[in-house]
């Protein structure tokens, strides 16, 4: 039964990271693209609109997690965000060196879904755990 609610868990988690990647490069791709923004501005722009969308996406649908927010829940979910948007700047800087800013920002995301769902698994939604 666990594992069955672990896949269901990370099926969740891979559509609130869809929506939350529309949400980044549509963003991205609008200041960058559209506008003429630096490109990690807009990325960091996009970003921070998706981390936004993702707490209260992950918090209630993908992990279950009917508690109050919490001061602790939310500066863990911040730190866990805030890395895996350091990891994913950090590889669009590398990567746009050899490439295209846009093919960047696509490694970028495959990065910190990893380390944002390791994160909120098992760092951030503990509590989600015992409802699923």
């Amino acid at each position: 039964m666990g594992n069955i609610a672990g896949q269901k868990r990370l099926i969740r988690f891979c559509i609130v990271g869809g929506v939350n990647t529309l949400i980044d490069f549509g963003v991205f791709f609008g200041l960058h693209y559209g506008l003429g923004v630096w490109v990690m501005v807009a990325h960091v722009t996009g970003a921070v609109l998706a981390i936004l969308n993702s707490y209260l996406l992950n918090k209630y649908w993908t992990f279950g997690d009917t508690s109050p927010h919490s001061r602790s829940q939310i500066t863990k979910f911040l730190s866990v965000s805030l890395a895996g948007l350091a990891l994913s700047s950090l590889t669009i800087f590398l990567c746009k060196m050899s490439m295209d800013p846009l093919p960047a920002k696509v490694i970028a995301v495959f990065v910190s879904l990893v380390w944002n769902y390791l994160g909120n698994r098992f760092l951030v939604f503990i509590q989600g755990e015992t409802r699923r």
